[in-house]
């Protein structure tokens, strides 16, 4: 400064408060101290990051930045005034009208003077109004997800999901300047992130920088938060000046709310000849292979509709329904059976095996008791030899309903309502699917007959559903030789079974192929229902010797399983 720049002040004056920036300035306020014969004097050097901090004046404070100057307090006490009538006040001096300096008790900056409720005085500090947290929701700010997310990760929140972008201001650092070393507490801006849990809150998020690095780049900063799994989190922002500093606190929650959705269809169930009569409900086909390999596929492609089905990364673990209702073989009704079991109800070698290890399998349908055979048209009733499925499933999954401010948020289980597949198929095993059987007449007995049949004239005879016996006697009934014929009925008729499968271990095919015969006008009777070999010739139960007075006798012989 120059001279003629420096003010006239009142020789009474008791110290000089200066700033210079070079040798001229510094020599003018020298000048001008001396002038004054002051012994009190306060000179600081503003160097502003220039030439001017190469050297340093004598008696002087040099101060890199200009904001360094509240490093420092140029004044001392020398007397200390009280002030008994106003609670917490401070001594204030002014020079009145008549220039007489005055003294009088008043509230220090940042305080007000009210009347106590005793009705003394006193000074109360003001809370300072400041700008309300743009982060200051009571609901926070909550994240909802309805899309099947690929990857579990949550990023570019306020660009993508509207997070609001806090703005801190500060009127000592809150411009270019990156320093972040500077004073007592470094100039910087926090962010952090924890994940809140019951068991105890995690952090997952921690980040620090610059006020310039952050208000250039605000919005980037607070994209570059990242959570990885749903939850609620609470947010962090603390912005430090040199001497103070301030939080911004918020909450986000993420929630779920994409359900699994199936990738493939339900499957249908079919039906064939077999279940018409009953309108294909339930659907019902015949126990064959081909129709076994068609039903194991439908059970496998309704596995694959909750098995393939689409979820978003974050979500927690399913909770499908499943269930598997099964009916077996020889049952009335249907029994909750365990899911596992929805990958072998249809299986060839599964279906097989339960029907053959049965103990019901096995048991004669003929035999009403050790002797006596059952005289009815149906001695097995229609339908027990089917085995049926019954499945469901319901795609879920857990999820939770996070909300800030909730310390236990809800667990619940849910799907959508369409996302559901059931399946019923059955499979229906009749006799003829079973076993395979055959009777004819013994070859031998076929030869015999076309010899007798030689030596009539009369035509309409044959030998393969005819057996024919010449007798020595010259009537039926007579005595004059032999004038009935005898002989049992396995020495007449040769039989054959078959199984669709080979029992195995399982037991002998005669263990599920039983026989019965009729003389016409008489009831049925049992027939081979058991053998041995006795000195090389198989004999059979139930085999008695039949005797034949009758010019023509009708036999019919019948083969049942319990199918």
């Amino acid at each position: 400064m120059a001279a003629q720049d420096i003010p006239s002040i009142a020789t009474n004056a008791i110290a000089v408060i200066s700033f210079v920036t070079g040798a001229t300035s510094y020599g003018e306020v020298i000048q001008y101290e001396n002038s004054l014969g002051v012994s009190k004097t306060f000179n600081f050097q503003i160097c502003n990051g220039g030439t001017n901090c190469n050297g340093v004046f004598e008696n002087c404070i040099q101060l890199p930045e200009a904001v360094d100057l509240f490093m420092y307090n140029p004044f001392t006490v020398t007397r200390l005034l009280e002030c008994p009538n106003l609670a917490g006040g401070v001594p204030v001096t002014h020079v009145d009208a008549q220039g007489v300096r005055q003294c009088f008790c008043g509230c220090p900056s940042g305080y007000e003077q009210q009347t106590s409720t005793s009705g003394s005085e006193e000074c109360v500090k003001v809370v300072e109004e400041t700008c309300e947290c743009v982060w200051a929701e009571m609901n926070g700010f909550p994240i909802t997800v309805t899309t099947p997310l690929a990857v579990c990760s949550f990023t570019d929140l306020a660009t993508d999901f509207g997070l609001p972008v806090p703005f801190p201001t500060d009127g000592y650092v809150s411009d270019l300047r990156t320093t972040i070393t500077e004073g007592t507490m470094d100039p910087r801006i926090t962010l952090t992130a924890d994940r809140l849990d019951s068991k105890g809150d995690v952090s997952v998020f921690d980040d620090e920088g610059t006020w310039k690095a952050y208000q250039t780049n605000r919005v980037d900063v607070i994209d570059s938060l990242a959570f990885t799994s749903y939850g609620e989190y609470a947010l962090e922002m603390k912005a430090y000046d040199y001497f103070s500093s301030a939080t911004c606190d918020g909450c986000v929650t993420i929630v779920d709310s994409y359900r699994p959705k199936a990738t493939t269809s339900c499957p249908s169930s079919f039906c064939d000849y077999v279940s018409k009569t009953t309108g294909c409900h339930p659907a019902t086909v015949e126990l064959t292979t081909a129709n076994m390999a068609t039903a194991d596929d439908l059970a496998d492609d309704f596995l694959d509709f909750h098995g393939l089905a689409k979820n978003d990364a974050c979500s927690e673990s399913r909770c499908d329904v499943k269930t598997l209702d099964k009916r077996d073989f020889y049952e009335s009704g249907y029994s909750s059976v365990a899911y596992s079991g929805v990958s072998t109800c249809f299986d060839k070698n599964t279906v097989w095996d339960d029907f053959l290890c049965k103990a019901k399998s096995k048991v004669n349908p003929l035999a009403v008791s050790a002797d006596a055979c059952d005289n009815t048209d149906h001695p097995v009733p229609a339908g027990q030899c089917t085995r049926c499925c019954k499945m469901h499933t319901e795609l879920k999954e857990w999820w939770t309903d996070y909300k800030c401010g909730v310390d236990s948020p809800t667990r619940t289980c849910s799907g959508d309502a369409d996302q559901t597949c059931d399946l019923e198929q059955c499979l229906l095993m009749n006799g003829d699917t079973l076993a395979t059987v055959t009777a004819a007449i013994n070859q031998d007995v076929q030869t015999e007959s076309q010899s007798v049949l030689s030596h009539v004239e009369q035509e309409g005879y044959q030998t393969v559903t005819q057996v024919h016996h010449a007798l020595d006697c010259t009537s039926f009934g007579g005595d004059d030789g032999t004038c009935d014929f005898s002989a049992k009925l396995s020495e007449l008729i040769d039989t054959t079974q078959q199984l669709a499968v080979n029992p195995g271990s399982h037991g002998a095919v005669g263990d599920y192929v039983h026989w019965r015969y009729k003389v016409a006008g008489e009831s049925w009777e049992l027939w081979k229902t058991g053998s041995d070999v006795v000195y090389g010739a198989t004999v059979y139960e139930h085999d008695d010797v039949l005797t034949f007075t009758s010019p023509e006798t009708k036999i019919t012989i019948e083969a049942w399983t319990q199918c």
